[in-house]
Formats: structure tokens, sequence, C-alpha cells
């Protein structure tokens, strides 16, 4: 699984490396994925942690605030859809938040969102220098 794709990964040597995170949501899966690829990226480049808005980032998935939600939750099952979920707890805005503490070879790039909305916010990570081991 993933050390195979580590590995086969690792024998490739490109200019430019840039890595997009967008499986898992669950902080601890999200900070693995980000200390694990960040050898990947080359400097100037990026980690593009998608999803950053999820647990309060500013979305939630069960805002007592959107009474709708739990009626949709009672509804879906009825409906035969997928309807929203529990809340996701810490995600890839908090697995960013500790990696960062952990490596300052990043930063956050504000500059990347350009719109005015992102559903990655602070999920831009630029390499800004490399430190070797």
């Amino acid at each position: 699984g993933e050390m195979k794709l580590i590995l086969f990964v690792g024998h490739f040597s490109w200019e430019k490396g840039l890595v997009i995170l967008d499986s898992a949501h669950d902080k601890e899966h999200v900070l693995k994925e980000l200390r694990l690829y960040s050898k990947f990226v080359s400097t100037g480049s990026y980690i593009i942690v998608q999803d950053t808005n999820i647990n309060g980032n500013p979305v939630y998935s069960n805002d007592s605030a959107r009474p709708y939600l739990s009626f949709l939750r009672r509804l879906s099952p009825i409906l035969g859809i997928d309807g929203p979920r529990t809340p996701y707890g810490p995600g890839p805005m908090e697995a960013i938040k500790q990696f960062l503490d952990e490596n300052d070879d990043f930063i956050i790039d504000k500059s990347r969102e350009r719109l005015l909305f992102s559903m990655h916010p602070n999920g831009y990570l630029e390499r800004v220098r490399q430190n070797h081991e």
C-alpha cells in the first residue's frame, strides 16, 4: 500500500515536485501524509491540502445553527440518499497547524487563495527552504 507508493515515487527525480493531498480527512491521517510526502516537494513548490474548511474552518457538518441538518439526517435514509454526517473532529486544518509547528521548511501561501471562496483555506503550503536531516 502506502509504503510501496513511497518507495516507487522515491525512485524518480524531478526538478519541481508538487503534492496534492485529498484522501482521508482526519487529522492523524493528513499529518502522516504531510510528514511522508513533504520530502518530495522541492523548494518553491507546494503541498496542497484539500478540504481544510471542515471541522469549523468554517464548515461544520452538525451545526446547531442550521436545524435543517437534523431534519435531513432523519430524512436521508427514507429517501435513500447519503445525508449530512456527524461532526468531523480534527481534520486537515489541525494537521497543517501541527505540521507547521514541527517543520519550518513550509509556510502558508495565502496569495494562492485568490477567489472569494475556497475549500482549502490555509491549504497551500509552499516549501521555502530545504533542510537536510
